[in-house]
C-alpha cells in the first residue's frame, strides 16, 4: 500500500480549501479554519507537514483575521518542538500568504521557523506540489537551530576515542579534527573572558595556525564541513542546521569559531547516553 502523507491545512477560505482538496488528492488532508482548531489538531494528531495560511481568525465564526494569528501558530509549533510523524525531524511548515508582502514572508521564513512559503494564488501548476515535496523530504529552506526556542547544542570530546558527541549523536568522521581544534579554542577563549556575553562578541581567529594549514586550505575545510552538515549531522540531531549554527563566521571579522550563541562545550561525562572517557 502506498504511504499517504498526512497534511494539516490551516486555511479559513472555503475556495482555497476546495482547491487544495483537489491539488492534494494523493495525501491524507485534515483542515483547520482558525487558530483554536489548528491547536486542537496539533494536540491530538501527528502530521507529516503543515500548510499554514498567515491571515487567520482565532476561533470559529470570528470575522477578524490577522497575519499575527498565523505567525503565532508557527511560533507555537516551533516552541513545542513538534516533529514529523514517526520521526525526530522537526515538523515541516510551508506558509501560504496572499496578504503579506514578499518582505513579510521572508521575515517569517527566517525569523519564525517556516521551511518555505508560497504566495496565493499558487501560480504555475506544480509549484505548490514541488514546495511540499521538498519540505516533506527535509530539504530546501530548513529551519536553523538558531531559530528554535531552547536551541543550545551541547558537544563533548573524547580525545582517546577521537569521538565528538553532539547532544546524543556521536561522530568520529573526517571533521573530528576540525571540531576538536575549534572546541579547544572555545574553551581557551571562555576561560580568558569574564562572561559568555563577552564571548559572543569575540572575533574568531587563529584556526588556520592551530590546524597548521593555509587560510585557503582552512576555508576549503570549512566549506566541506558545511556541505556535509545537512547530510551527516541533521538526521543524527533530529533538527535542521543553518550554515553558521555550529561553525560561525561573520563579515565584520575574519575568522571562524564554534557559535557561542548555540554551542556549549561540556565534559564528556555530562552528555546523555555516554560513559566517561576511559
Amino acid at each position: 500500500m502506498t504511504h499517504k502523507h498526512r497534511i494539516l491545512v490551516v486555511e479559513d477560505d472555503l475556495g482555497i480549501r476546495q482547491l487544495l482538496t483537489a491539488r492534494l488528492k494523493d495525501a491524507d488532508v485534515t483542515f483547520a479554519t482558525c487558530q483554536s482548531e489548528a491547536y486542537e489538531q496539533l494536540r491530538t494528531s501527528e502530521f507529516d507537514l503543515v500548510l499554514l495560511d498567515l491571515r487567520l481568525p482565532t476561533k470559529p465564526g470570528d470575522m477578524k483575521a490577522t497575519n499575527q494569528v498565523g505567525i503565532d501558530i508557527l511560533r507555537q509549533i516551533r516552541t513545542q518542538g513538534l516533529t514529523k510523524r514517526g520521526s525526530a525531524m522537526l515538523l515541516p511548515v510551508v506558509v501560504m500568504t496572499a496578504y503579506g508582502s514578499e518582505t513579510l514572508s521572508a521575515d517569517v521564513l527566517v525569523g519564525t521557523g517556516a521551511n518555505d512559503y508560497i504566495p496565493k494564488p499558487f501560480g504555475a501548476e506544480g509549484t505548490l506540489e514541488h514546495k511540499i515535496r521538498v519540505a516533506l523530504a527535509g530539504e530546501g529552506a530548513l529551519v536553523p537551530a538558531s531559530n528554535i526556542v531552547g536551541s543550545t547544542i551541547r558537544i563533548a570530546f573524547s580525545t582517546a576515542q577521537e569521538v565528538v558527541c553532539i547532544e546524543t549523536f556521536e561522530y568520529s568522521g573526517a571533521h573530528y579534527g576540525l571540531l576538536k581544534v575549534l572546541g579547544d579554542l572555545y574553551v581557551e577563549d571562555l576561560q580568558n573572558l569574564s562572561s559568555e556575553e563577552n564571548f559572543t562578541r569575540l572575533p574568531g581567529g587563529r584556526l588556520a595556525d592551530r590546524l597548521g594549514v593555509t587560510e585557503e586550505a582552512m576555508r576549503r575545510r570549512i566549506l566541506k564541513f558545511r556541505r556535509e552538515v545537512s547530510r551527516e549531522f541533521r538526521d543524527g540531531l533530529g533538527r535542521a542546521l543553518g550554515k553558521n549554527d555550529i561553525i560561525e563566521n561573520r563579515r565584520d571579522w575574519n575568522g571562524y569559531r564554534l557559535n557561542p550563541r548555540i554551542i556549549r562545550v561540556v565534559a564528556w561525562d555530562q552528555m546523555p547516553r555516554t560513559s566517561p572517557e576511559q
